[in-house]
């Protein structure tokens, strides 16, 4: 594949392509920090794919993420990896959703 070509590109030092695995994961590392200032989560989790089962590209875009991130909330965010397919993703979100949905411990209740 494609992305295999460039893998190997990488590994061999090319800067052209580093340049834009270091951009892509800039730009992965923006969107998480977007998450984290909007929902405030303890955990984030990342579906492991190519793009983010290349150390390099995980690693910067976690470092954009804790560079960007509103450092106000003075808990620690948890990154991991799952391999999950999209169905088990929907389900997990589902479950999540109606959880908090009627959950009956206050304030934190999605409704309020």
């Amino acid at each position: 594949s494609s992305f295999d070509e460039a893998m190997l590109l990488f590994t061999q030092e090319n800067t052209d392509i580093r340049g834009i695995f270091r951009e892509c994961a800039e730009y992965l590392g923006i969107g998480i920090a977007n998450i984290i200032n909007l929902f405030e989560p303890n955990l984030i989790i990342l579906n492991d794919n190519q793009l983010t089962s290349c150390e390099y590209i995980y690693q910067t875009a976690l470092d954009e993420a804790e560079r960007r991130a509103y450092h106000q909330f003075p808990r620690p965010v948890r990154y991991e990896k799952v391999s999950i397919n999209t169905d088990q993703a929907l389900r997990g979100v589902s479950y999540y959703v109606t959880d908090r949905l009627f959950a009956l411990d206050g304030p934190d209740d999605i409704l309020s």
